[in-house]
Order: C-alpha cells, then sequence, then structure tokens
C-alpha cells in the first residue's frame, strides 16, 4: 500500500486579513507515485493550494504536513505559461535549475530530458520565440523535472493550448507520469483533461474553494484515444460534471443567488 506523502488539513486562506474567502476548511491527502486532479472553476482557490503546498503563500490557518524524507523532498512547478527567458536558448533555459541549485550545470541530463518530453537536440540552440506554444509548455515541463522532484504541481499547463494538441501532451504526461517516480497533482477547469489523466479528482465549488466530491477513477494505467472515446470514460466525465453543477447551486443557494447568479 502507497504510504501518504502529503497532508493538507483544513486550509483556509484570504487574499488579505479582511478580504474575503479564498479557500475555506480544504483537507486533501496525496500518496505516493498517484496523480490527482484539483477541478472546479476559475476562482476557486485551486492555484492558491498548489502555491500553499510549494512554500510560496502560507494559510491564513490549517496546516501541510509533508512527509518525505530529507533529501527527497523536491517540488516541481509547471506553471500556466511557460516562463522562459527570452534572450536565453531553450539549453541555457534549462541550465537555470542548476545555477540556481549552485551546482555544476548537467548538458546532457538536459538533452536527455529534452528527448524525455519530445523534443529534439536541435531544438536546444533555439530561443523561446522560436517555438510553438506546446514547445514552450515541453520545456517548461523539462525544466521542472530536471531536478528530479518527487512531487509535481501542474497549474493549468495546458489551458491556452488548442484542443487537438492538449490531447496529444495529455498522453504525453500520462506516459512521463508512467515512466517516473513521481506525485502529480495537476489542477485544471477541464472535465475531461482530469478524468484523463488522473487517479483520483477532487472537485472544488465555487469561491469559497471547498471539496464537495471525490471520485476514483477506474481506467487504464495506459491513457490514450481509445480510453478517451470508451463509454466509462464518458460516464465518469458525466458524474463529475452533475457533481459540480450540484456544488455550484448549492453555493448559489448558500448565498441566495439564482442559477444565473441574480439576486
Amino acid at each position: 500500500m502507497n504510504q501518504t506523502m502529503l497532508q493538507c488539513q483544513r486550509l483556509t486562506h484570504r487574499f488579505s486579513s479582511l478580504g474575503a474567502l479564498v479557500l475555506e476548511d480544504v483537507s486533501l491527502d496525496l500518496t505516493n507515485g498517484e496523480f490527482v486532479s484539483l477541478l472546479g472553476p476559475s476562482g476557486c482557490g485551486k492555484s492558491t493550494i498548489l502555491k500553499m503546498i510549494a512554500g510560496l503563500i502560507r494559510p491564513h490557518s490549517g496546516e501541510i504536513r509533508d512527509s518525505r524524507p530529507v533529501g527527497q523532498q523536491r517540488t516541481g512547478y509547471v506553471f500556466q505559461e511557460p516562463r522562459l527567458i527570452a534572450w536565453r536558448t531553450v539549453q541555457e533555459n534549462l541550465a537555470l535549475p542548476f545555477e540556481l541549485s549552485r551546482v555544476k550545470v548537467d548538458h546532457d541530463e538536459i538533452f536527455r530530458t529534452l528527448d524525455l518530453v519530445g523534443l529534439s537536440k536541435s531544438d536546444a540552440f533555439k530561443l523561446p520565440h522560436m517555438l510553438s506554444g506546446g514547445m514552450k509548455m515541453r520545456v517548461s515541463l523539462a525544466r521542472a523535472l530536471l531536478m528530479q522532484p518527487t512531487l509535481l504541481l501542474f497549474d493549468e499547463p495546458f489551458a491556452a493550448l488548442d484542443e487537438l494538441l492538449r490531447e496529444q501532451l495529455n498522453e504525453d504526461l500520462n506516459a512521463l507520469w508512467r515512466e517516473g517516480l513521481w506525485t502529480g497533482l495537476f489542477v485544471t477547469h477541464t472535465i475531461s483533461e482530469a478524468v484523463f489523466l488522473s487517479e483520483r479528482v477532487l472537485v472544488m465549488s465555487p469561491h469559497p474553494g471547498r471539496i464537495v466530491g471525490e471520485f476514483a477513477i477506474e481506467g487504464p494505467k495506459v491513457r490514450d484515444q481509445e480510453w478517451r472515446n470508451s463509454l466509462r470514460f464518458q460516464q465518469q466525465v458525466i458524474a463529475i460534471r452533475e457533481t459540480m453543477r450540484s456544488g455550484r447551486s448549492a453555493d448559489q443557494e448558500k448565498h441566495g443567488l439564482s442559477q444565473t447568479g441574480s439576486p
């Protein structure tokens, strides 16, 4: 049985001491080697949870317990935008994790990781403006993988890409997860993406964000177009959609709103 890697207990957060709640009493666990998606509407605090886990912000209440052994608490972060430095080549961008860690740049590892994410050696010498959107996200993923993280956080990395490219990158990410030794926490507001990638999907309500549903995804380890077209895949998408709708309706009722959001 896999051991618990991370525990988030009763996280509550406001953007300021007097501001409105962003998150309210959110608890979740991650176990070693699993892939989990946080699914919910824009503004429900999904990205805030990632930032808390990464140590970029602190919750106003609640705690995060990291059970990883010392020396294995390496966390990678893939942002919504590639965040590549315009005047540095792909290879030079990928050297940054080494430079920031003050260790010798391992160029062999850079080329190996580029190959892992589907880029060629010649791509290493290109500047960011020479890359397509999908290629930039592959570089961003390679950068996160370079330090051999045990936990990878994904903040809607494929949201700006066209549907077919997004589906291909979902398949590539599934292959990387199967081959790697890391745990994934993926933020998205797209139900089909969450079902395709995940072993578990946590559904969040509109703000203030709360977890209103948890789904264990029944599917093959290898996720491909055949799985995406299957009846079982569609059934799980529909079940999660209904939970999201009921969570939104309950939130609107709580605040005295109609289905359209009008008083």
